[in-house]
């Protein structure tokens, strides 16, 4: 309970330095209720002689209201503040204010209006009392919680400008709570408030203003949101400010949270809800409750996630508002989700709010507790699909497509685990719905094209990524959440492109997406294409320029104001460093990764920091500059952390087993290796395997068991010569060497300790992938009579092509310039630059390089291209186009379907997209 009633025997003042504001004030009113004015006024004076500004103004509040019960019958206005349990700053609002609200708070207010009560409200003006970010009173509806719905106010309906100003200001908070909110409009009316306000020399107006101006740029300027609201803090402080400090505090919050620097934003957001309670502002507390959930729950706390929610619901029961409720027990159950094992109670939590809100019509809120539903469970999600497909059919048939689509994307999350095809078929339904929304379309064809990827479809990855992408450029008011999905549909198009072999495709895409997004300064994308392009460099085993590029990038992320992205960079680099063999350099981009990491304070940051920290401490020792000891308390940690990771709790394991080694423990190691071998056979890694045998025979040595260890390294090589590791293969060899040695005693087993782990370069790499494939044996390939070309025939019966009527085939080849006649009325095609003798554009491959230098530039030019068949009339075996009109046309090829293996009952001719070329310099469409 947040507020008790107390009973009406006076307090012993020896236990009033430690009562509440808001308990005392209960007990006041419960006097002043009675007619025991004197005692009231003793309990005033007591609160007005504590420290404190909250403390101290209650008390002055109490005894000026005391003296008017004394004065007037204000026993109405008494009975109803203590029927709505109002506290001290919510009895100064209803005292000032007439507006509409819930039924009693609006009594409430008309109550206070017949009698004149100005004395009482002076001392709550400096505290900021009568203030909210409208710079208007706070009307009964606002202090019980409720939304108000923002009228947008007209900017040039008064010649005076503090009022145009302020005008101006209320103009862009209603454009910030609009769907979708429009920022930059808001942000360039409050900036243009803010001005007026500056000049006219109003420091709470110009505060007020900073504060609007932090939340329209929170999305696309994290650092002028952050810097705005500190400044409007630091004004608040300055005049005293307190509900205008606690505002700001949040709004602080909020932009930590943002820029997932989650420590920071949970301390704020804390220390504000402090000062919210001392002053009795519930409505700005639920507020609150709510910012401290969403961040305990990305920092993997969930008994203080819980706890917060918890508060809300109570908060929610004395507001009587079942709408707050309904939410609350959402919050209860995402809290209850975020635990690791499975709660019922989150679950029956989640029920009961899909319930109210159905009693209470309130579509959006069904939405949100069936997604609250889907987070508190962990293991069966058929019960959820089960409604959330029902809710589906029931907005449909009332035309609420918005609602409809997001209950079939809940539907299909719930099934893309275990049935990938019914949750393709749930996303195509709710992309056909959503055609009325853009928006909401981008973001359906985006969750396609990230199932089409993880089904390997790359194009009809690329194709969806490609629609989503272009619905959100022209987007006329993107959100964080749009950007973001514009840039997943970037890398969805990159990661496409290398799965169809098309590697310089991938590249040309990320660098000019990469471009586009400078251009536009929008710093966060930018960081992330450049991130993905070092991942294309490190496939293509180009170590060097994947490391010039990651350079570049945590400085960017800076500049964004992201944490979480700024560490990734960091530790990107530190294990580039690794690979590298530079363990110096490595442990100074390790240092900057572990510190951002730790300011986001999630349970995952925490655990990939530690176990940086191992590798990197594993490999400084190995050049005896690192403790084995800090490696082996950051093993720990990472182990300890990652145990709900199995992709990096094998590599943890490895490292703690090391670390074991490294200091001397070996009965340890030794459980540990085995343990890492399960994790190994688990996840199918046969070098992981190989090197945890490894660790086993250290660990054996270590105990003078040499049958042991030769075993283990016996299976540690047939191991690495399954893997075609020729390198693990030798060390493992030097260690057998080694083995034998200590016991025919010429070396001594105590002398052994650990392992520095091993990095393979470039030329190891390759040659293991070219023995790799050496071994395979040859796939059969269906070449057609015309030379240089390789086939490859879909379905004709796929889904998305039913009925059978078109095959598309993929054909590598060449492509013959002269081969398609122009007309003379089309522009010639640009001459491409000059190039030097011996060399060719970079989008080629390297070998076609190669042959250009000793052979020279050949007629033919490689390209691929895709033949969509067209299946022939029964009246007519010829396409509707003659093969002269088909010539005619740009960007086409025309394919004699004979020489190409068509299918049987198409005609003679097809015509062929061109999917990877050299450039534009031909005038051909680049897919």
């Amino acid at each position: 309970v947040l507020y008790a009633k107390l009973p009406i025997h006076a307090f012993p003042r020896d236990a009033m330095a430690t009562l509440d504001v808001n308990v005392t004030w209960a007990a006041i009113l419960e006097r002043l209720s009675k007619g025991h004015v004197e005692e009231a006024r003793g309990l005033a004076r007591e609160l007005k002689g504590q420290r404190g500004a909250s403390r101290q103004a209650a008390g002055e509040i109490a005894l000026r209201l005391s003296a008017c019960c004394a004065e007037q019958e204000l026993s109405p206005v008494i009975t109803a503040l203590r029927e709505i349990e109002a506290t001290w700053s919510e009895t100064v609002c209803l005292l000032s204010t007439s507006a509409s609200g819930p039924e009693k708070w609006a009594a409430c207010a008309q109550l206070a209006k017949r009698f004149s009560l100005q004395d009482v409200l002076d001392p709550g003006k400096a505290l900021g009392l009568l203030w909210n970010e409208r710079l208007d009173c706070p009307s009964p509806a606002e202090l019980a919680g409720e939304p108000t719905e923002d009228v947008e106010e007209l900017k040039t309906s008064s010649s005076d400008p503090r009022e145009r100003a302020t005008m101006l200001l209320r103009s862009a908070l209603t454009q910030l709570a609009q769907e979708p909110p429009q920022q930059k409009d808001a942000l360039k009316d409050s900036k243009e408030a803010l001005a007026t306000f500056r000049d006219l020399q109003l420091p709470e107006c110009e505060a007020t203003a900073l504060l609007a101006v932090s939340q329209s740029c929170i999305d696309f300027d994290m650092q002028e949101a952050f810097q705005a609201a500190l400044q409007a803090l630091k004004i608040f402080r300055d005049q005293g400010h307190l509900k205008g400090e606690i505002a700001a505090m949040h709004r602080l919050a909020r932009v930590d949270q943002a820029r997932k620097s989650f420590d920071e934003a949970s301390y704020k957001a804390c220390e504000a809800l402090k000062l919210a309670r001392q002053m009795g502002d519930r409505a700005r507390e639920l507020a609150l409750c709510e910012t401290v959930l969403e961040v305990n729950i990305a920092q993997d706390r969930p008994e203080k996630a819980l706890e917060a929610a918890k508060d809300a619901e109570v908060l929610a029961k004395i507001f009587e508002s079942q709408v707050l409720l309904a939410r609350a027990k959402c919050w209860i159950a995402r809290a209850f989700g975020a635990y690791e094992e499975r709660k019922m109670t989150g679950i029956k939590a989640a029920e009961e709010a899909l319930q109210i809100y159905g009693t209470l019509n309130q579509k959006h809120g069904e939405v949100e507790a069936l997604e609250a539903l889907a987070a508190a469970t962990k293991e069966d999600f058929s019960d959820v699909s089960s409604k959330s497909q029902i809710l589906a059919e029931k907005f449909a048939e009332s035309g609420d497509t918005k609602e409809e689509v997001h209950c079939l994307l809940v539907a299909a999350s719930c099934r893309e685990g275990k049935d990938s095809q019914k949750a393709m078929q749930l996303l195509q339904r709710a992309s056909s719905a959503a055609k009325g929304l853009r928006a909401l379309q981008g973001l359906v064809l985006l969750r396609m094209a990230r199932l089409h990827l993880d089904r390997e479809e790359p194009s009809e990855a690329m194709r969806a990524a490609t629609q989503a992408g272009s619905i959100f450029r022209n987007e006329p008011y993107p959100t964080k959440k749009i950007r973001n999905g514009e840039i997943e549909c970037v890398e969805i198009q990159m990661d496409a492109h290398v799965l169809l072999g098309a590697m310089d495709e991938a590249f040309r895409v990320g660098v000019e997406q990469g471009r586009r997004f400078k251009g536009l300064h929008e710093r966060q994308a930018e960081g992330m294409v450049l991130m993905k392009l070092a991942s294309l460099h490190q496939m293509r085993l180009e170590e060097e320029a994947a490391l010039k590029v990651l350079q570049f990038v945590p400085m960017i992320f800076n500049t964004a104001g992201d944490r979480q992205l700024e560490g990734l960079a960091w530790e990107r680099i530190a294990n580039s460093y690794l690979d590298a063999g530079d363990a110096v350099k490595a442990l100074k981009a390790m240092e900057q990764c572990v510190g951002n990491f730790r300011k986001v304070n999630s349970r995952l940051m925490r655990a990939r920091a530690a176990l940086l920290q191992a590798d990197v401490q594993t490999a400084l020792v190995s050049i005896h500059q690192g403790s084995p000891l800090d490696a082996l308390d950051a093993a720990k940690e990472a182990t300890d952390l990652f145990q709900n990771e199995e992709a990096f709790l094998a590599r943890a394991v490895q490292l703690l087993t090391n670390a074991h080694l490294l200091n001397g423990q070996a009965e340890e190691a030794l459980e540990r290796a085995r343990e890492s071998q399960d994790l190994a056979r688990k996840q199918r890694q046969i070098g992981g395997e190989a090197f945890s045998l490894l660790m086993e025979a250290g660990a054996h040595l270590s105990l003078k068991d040499f049958g042991e260890s030769q075993r283990c390294i016996r299976e540690a090589k047939d191991l690495f010569d399954s893997d075609y590791d020729e390198s693990g293969k030798r060390s493992a060899n030097d260690f057998a060497a080694f083995v034998q040695q200590a016991e025919s005693g010429a070396e001594d087993p105590a002398q052994f300790r650990g392992f520095g782990f091993r990095r393979l370069n470039a030329t190891e790499v390759r040659q293991k992938a070219k023995s790799a494939r050496e071994a395979q044996p040859k796939r059969k390939q269906k070449t057609s009579e015309q030379s240089d070309i390789i086939l490859w025939q879909c379905d004709p019966k796929s889904r998305d092509n039913p009925d059978g009527r078109c095959i598309m085939t993929i054909f590598e080849g060449f492509e013959v310039r002269t081969g398609v006649a122009r007309g003379a009325q089309q522009a010639q095609p640009k001459a491409p630059k000059e190039e030097e003798p011996g060399t060719v554009s970079a989008d080629y491959s390297k070998d076609y390089k190669d042959s250009v230098k000793e052979q020279g530039t050949p007629e033919r030019e490689p390209a691929v291209f895709a033949v969509r068949w067209v299946q022939a009339t029964d009246d007519k075996k010829e396409p509707a186009k003659s093969r002269r009109e088909l010539r005619r046309q740009e960007d086409t090829r025309v394919v004699f379907t004979k020489s190409l293996d068509a299918p049987s009952g198409c005609g003679r001719y097809a015509k062929s997209d061109r999917l990877e070329a050299e450039g534009e310099r031909h005038g051909y469409r680049i897919f």
